[in-house]
């Protein structure tokens, strides 16, 4: 399934750099540099033709360690019954 893909560093630190995968029914927030990912409520967000304005820190919330990748620049994230699998 093809995935809309925003990234960005939305804190001070430039070196934070965050994915948010928005599938129809689920959003994503993925941390590269913790290597962790969280779920993102459709409130939390606005998506604009030019990207995304999160309306608190992005930074905060349950941050989650992925199931071990399988190939390179992959993360396997267990949703339900489903496994999201995002590659880039």
């Amino acid at each position: 399934m093809q995935a809309d893909v925003f990234i960005g560093h939305p804190t001070d630190n430039e070196a934070d750099a965050f994915v948010l995968v928005h599938l129809s029914g689920a959003n994503f927030l993925l941390n590269f540099d913790d290597e962790k990912f969280r779920t993102v409520q459709a409130d939390e967000f606005i998506r604009l033709h030019w990207g995304v304005v999160f309306f608190k820190s992005v930074d905060k919330g349950t941050w989650v360690m992925p199931l071990p990748s399988q190939n390179l620049n992959e993360f396997r994230i267990p949703s339900g019954d489903h496994l999201v699998t995002v590659q880039f």
